[in-house]
């Protein structure tokens, strides 16, 4: 069958219809699968003559071949090729058939637009004897980034068959431009618990992120000496799970993006129980595939390599002359949980699992709070799409609200920050002087101390003021990562667009708030030592980091407490360093962050310098009022304050000290008992 060219299906023109086809679909014959899936209403770049975003693609790799000493055949190469969605082969009766038409000669032909057949045959090629009769169709969900593909088998035989489809499901994603967190692109699974733990058998629940660096993995080294990826096997898992759970999606992503194979429960036969089956037939099992452009490792074998996902259907058992049917969904579009939820198919099986709010690694789950980050997200949309309608404003008071629900822990924290500073502050002298009293004797040195802070009714506990400062550090965590991940603040311009508005829409100052604020574009990127791995190339003048380092400078200068008069030169000097390197490493870490990043840091700084200006001028007005007091107590103009009941600490350590009294006295008891005996001296 001579190489034909397919009709693609879809469109990629943007449209404002709800009801429009969101991508396009070009087919290669190849296993019947996608050559290309672009989105009709996403562009790679935040200007409207960008090209528009590719999330699926074919990719041919050639390979060179080596001999056994290691050495490359001159022009001898193998092409190795990742198809999305191809059907690669089918085992009928155990006996696998290749249908993905890698050779010259096509298996497929394309008989309307989307819709492809492939025939099986047997016995000699003079005279073939039909077996099977495949059919692949692909239909578009309007108004959704979804899209089905019936696939079906006809015995043509006069027996009945027993088929398992082979095919790939999505490959990588575009990673895009590596900035913070590197390469985020991963793989989840969705699956179905067994009826243990899910009798109703409509619990989906999302396993945890696979990076792509460990989905990928090392090489293995070959007899050879040739480095080449063997299939892994990511489903059924190793361990640690019931061998009744069953997949139910499979999704790859990048930070904006993902693709998915998923359950069509609304297409597939009903449990017993009469409800929908979420599990995916067309996924009994799922591996993982690598072609790569060179079998020896190098440094950049993990940017050239490219993974994809295989499943093994359950077995199907067809009768002669009927057909058998499997079903399987994709989706193709933007990580965001409102979207996912308008798509019928994903949002019945749970796929907005996939939307996390996290960089990944052994801290996704935990360090970087995601519960958090989800309520955090809700607020911010309720902002924008109620109150402001614009996404740099949602920010700011988003970072208002926060600080105003935390104010009471900051005021209680720095209070007590200031006022033990200040009571350590007029308690240096004496306690130099008992220092130099007793600098022979370090331990009575230590008792006197003691004695002089109990006199003087000052503990330590004033300095723990920094321990709720800590504990709102996951709020703030959980707001950077939610921020980055939001596909929302994707190609969003800041402040309603003033600035294009002003100036054009080709100005890119503020233009996407999901990347750099790009104040004056280079044209060109470069990679600075070092600086680069963590935020990535540089390709543009930034301003607000800049700006972000001066606010810090502000705060530094005439924020921070006066520097102790106990402190030596030299504890005086690494202040200053500290106070230098934080001034000029945040603006610098922070260069290539996202503009609506930087918008939030440099609203919490604006903030934080004002609320600690206000609540150092209250202690101190406080502190004044104070002294006056104890001025006017010691002059016998007032009355002595009433005592107060005692604090915690206070409580603490009269119970340790009663502790260490009767552990005394016990212990001279057995003293006594040991020299006397035990009925006691006489």
């Amino acid at each position: 069958m001579p190489v034909q060219a397919l009709d693609p299906i879809g469109a990629a023109v943007p449209s404002a219809d709800p009801a429009a086809q969101r991508m396009e679909l070009r087919f290669t014959q190849i296993g019947a699968g996608i050559e290309r899936l672009t989105l009709a209403n996403e562009r790679q770049a935040a200007i409207p003559s960008a090209p528009n975003s590719v999330l699926q693609q074919l990719d041919v790799i050639q390979v060179p071949i080596y001999d056994a000493a290691g050495q490359a055949a001159p022009s001898s190469v193998v092409a190795r090729t990742l198809v999305p969605f191809a059907l690669l082969g089918v085992a009928i009766d155990d006996q696998y058939v290749p249908t993905a038409g890698l050779s010259a000669e096509p298996v497929w032909r394309q008989t309307a637009p989307g819709v492809f057949e492939a025939s099986i045959v047997a016995g000699a090629p003079e005279a073939p004897e039909p077996v099977a009769l495949l059919v692949r169709r692909y239909a578009i969900t309007p108004g959704a980034y979804g899209l089905t593909i019936e696939q079906s088998a006809r015995n043509l035989s006069g027996r009945p068959l027993r088929i398992v489809w082979y095919q790939t499901g999505p490959i990588d994603l575009p990673v895009g431009v590596k900035r913070y967190g590197g390469d985020l692109r991963t793989l989840t699974l969705g699956s179905v618990p067994g009826p243990q733990t899910n009798p109703s058998g409509q619990t989906v629940i999302a396993g945890a992120a696979i990076a792509h660096d460990a989905l990928l993995g090392r090489p293995i080294n070959a007899a050879a000496q040739v480095l080449d990826w063997p299939d892994k096997q990511l489903w059924p898992p190793a361990a640690g799970r019931a061998a009744t759970d069953r997949l139910s999606w499979a999704a790859m992503k990048n930070r904006f993006f993902a693709v998915a194979a998923l359950a069509l429960p609304a297409r597939g036969p009903a449990l017993p129980n009469g409800l929908p089956d979420k599990s995916l037939p067309a996924a009994a099992s799922a591996d993982r595939l690598v072609i790569s452009p060179s079998p020896y490792l190098s440094p950049s074998y993990a940017e050239e390599s490219r993974v994809g996902v295989r499943l093994a259907s359950v077995p199907m058992t067809v009768a002669p002359g009927a057909t058998a049917v499997l079903p399987l969904g994709v989706y193709a579009g933007p990580v965001s949980a409102a979207t996912i939820a308008r798509d019928p198919a994903a949002a019945a099986v749970g796929l907005g699992e996939i939307v996390a709010f996290s960089f990944g690694g052994p801290c996704a789950t935990y360090c970087t709070f995601p519960w958090i980050g989800h309520l955090l997200r809700w607020y911010l949309g309720l902002l924008h799409d109620y109150v402001f309608f614009d996404w740099a404003l949602a920010i700011v008071f988003l970072v208002v609200t926060v600080r105003t629900l935390l104010h009471p822990v900051t005021r209680w924290s720095q209070t007590n920050l200031t006022r033990f500073g200040k009571q350590m502050a007029a308690l240096a002298p004496k306690q130099q002087k008992i220092r130099e009293k007793f600098k022979d004797d370090r331990k009575k040195m230590q008792q006197e101390l003691a004695r002089l802070m109990l006199e003087e009714k000052i503990n330590y506990a004033g300095a723990l003021g920094c321990l709720p400062m800590f504990l709102q550090t996951p709020v703030w965590i959980a707001l950077y990562a939610m921020i980055f991940f939001t596909y929302e603040l994707r190609h969003e311009a800041g402040f309603y667009g003033v600035v294009q508005s002003l100036l054009g829409s080709g100005v890119p100052f503020l233009r996407d708030l999901s990347e750099p604020d790009a104040l004056i574009p280079l044209g060109a990127s470069f990679r600075v030592p070092v600086l680069s791995w963590l935020m990535g190339p540089i390709d543009s003048i930034n301003v607000l980091p800049v700006l972000l380092g001066v606010l810090f400078y502000i705060q530094q200068k005439y924020m921070s407490p006066p520097t102790s008069a106990q402190m030596t030169p030299e504890q005086e000097s690494a202040q200053k360093i500290s106070k230098v390197m934080i001034v000029l490493m945040m603006p610098t870490f922070m260069y290539n962050a996202p503009a609506a990043l930087t918008i939030y840091f440099f609203t919490n700084s604006t903030l934080s310098i004002i609320e600690s200006r206000w609540i150092r001028a209250r202690v101190e007005r406080e502190w004044a009022e104070a002294q006056r007091r104890r001025d006017l107590q010691a002059e016998g103009k007032l009355p002595p304050d009433p005592p107060k009941p005692p604090g915690f600490f206070e409580r603490v350590r009269a119970a340790l000290e009663e502790q260490q009294k009767r552990a005394q006295q016990h212990q001279g008891v057995k003293d006594r008992v040991r020299k006397h005996g035990r009925a006691g001296p006489r």
